[in-house]
């Protein structure tokens, strides 16, 4: 919980917090990070897509930097689903969710790509669900955001770093597809 300090006065709100480590180096990388973050994530809402909405970036010398969002009641993050049972499982239904799961993924992918914007981070720790079903990406910390919409060049090269880093995710055990 935060204490936020709003113009109608004291408002106390459930926060979820995103940590960037100070690095041991002790440079200022988690501070710009953060930032990067926060400023992607603007562009990304902007656009029209709905992600998490942070209300805060804090930084202090020499410490870990954070962003504080409101939380999102009852989101489940994609890596928490069993993946498992998909090439394990030979029930129809189970096998279905998941391929329902990874075209939605594709979609969003496909969309944000359409107003110029790489989820450089594309993987399945980064997408959660709703309690209504709908999708949605998040972590824009080292995402890349051009012209929307995008060049047919730009769209090229952030359609296909997208969807590298999501088949080297999935490719990589991270789901069992």
């Amino acid at each position: 919980l935060a204490d936020l300090r709003t113009p109608q006065g004291l408002k106390t709100k459930a926060v979820a917090i995103k940590t960037f480590n100070l690095p041991k180096d002790g440079s200022d990388r988690n501070a710009r990070k953060a930032m990067e973050d926060a400023i992607a994530n603007g562009w990304v809402l902007r656009r029209g897509f709905s992600t998490t909405d942070p209300i805060a970036v804090i930084h202090a010398a020499n410490s870990d930097s954070f962003i504080l969002s409101p939380v999102k009641p009852g989101v489940q993050a994609l890596d928490t689903e069993p993946w498992h049972q998909f090439n394990t499982t030979y029930n129809p239904e189970i096998r279905d969710h998941f391929i329902q799961r990874l075209d939605q993924v594709g979609q969003i992918l496909a969309a944000l790509n359409f107003h110029g914007i790489q989820h450089t981070d594309s993987q399945l720790r980064n997408y959660w669900t709703t309690p209504d079903g709908a999708m949605e990406p998040f972590d824009w910390e080292s995402a890349v955001i051009v012209s929307d919409p995008p060049t047919p060049e730009e769209l090229l090269k952030i359609a296909a770093g997208s969807l590298r880093r999501l088949y080297t995710n999935l490719a990589n055990g991270n789901a069992v597809v």
